[in-house]
């Protein structure tokens, strides 16, 4: 029930090729899907082959909800997900 603004998402995961451009977005339960503006910017790796990578989201949408989408159909991409995190701030409007 909260607006939010919303920066950027962190993904920790292991990937056979580059998820670069597979990474898109839907908000409010939407059916389009947008792609993130840059990404990854790798944030952290391990030794065990985990990366932590970040896709910022070039105008940041303001919603309720978020979808995350990782496409490897094209890429035949094999992608194990640790974890995903969402970058955000709570919009706190004044109600009329």
């Amino acid at each position: 029930n909260i607006m939010k603004k919303i920066y950027a998402i962190y993904i920790t995961y292991q990937a056979s090729a580059s998820i670069a451009a597979d990474v898109f977005y839907s908000v409010n339960g939407g059916t389009t899907w947008s792609s993130t503006s840059s990404g990854p910017s790798t944030v952290d790796s391990d030794t065990a082959g985990w990366k932590k990578g970040k896709w910022a989201i070039g105008t940041p949408p303001s919603a309720s909800t978020i979808m995350v989408k990782i496409d490897t159909d094209a890429t035949s991409n094999l992608v194990k997900i640790n974890d995903i995190g969402i970058e955000y701030r709570p919009i706190h409007k004044r109600m009329a």
